[in-house]
């Protein structure tokens, strides 16, 4: 997927993200974590993008974030998710009180978006 005019890796943008991911060989049809924010203590957030061209309404379909400690796998946190996101728009998770634990990850964390 390439990112198409503003800047990656950069909290400014967050929101903002457009992708031509609908390019060939095949099109995208899923959603995708499409940015991650990480921050010190709970100041995380996570961009979901949906590369579709027809809304997408998370609690519906059984969206959730599941957060992982890093090298171990062990499961930190599930958030499951609400609202919904519009055509090749985003969703910006970023409620710190479902974060809580994550920043005690002796080796990081990584997230997952799953179904």
């Amino acid at each position: 997927t390439d990112w198409i005019g503003e800047g990656a890796d950069d909290i400014s943008n967050l929101g903002f993200h457009r992708s031509s991911c609908n390019a060939a060989p095949a099109p995208c049809t899923e959603l995708f974590l499409s940015e991650v924010v990480e921050g010190s203590g709970n100041n995380h957030a996570v961009e979901v993008y949906n590369p579709t061209s027809y809304p997408v309404v998370l609690e519906d379909e059984g969206y959730e974030l599941v957060v992982f400690e890093a090298g171990s796998g062990a499961e930190l946190a599930s958030v499951p998710l609400e609202g919904v996101v519009w055509p090749f728009g985003v969703h910006v998770v970023a409620d710190e009180r479902r974060w809580v634990g994550i920043g005690a990850a002796s080796g990081g964390a990584c997230a997952a978006l799953l179904r």
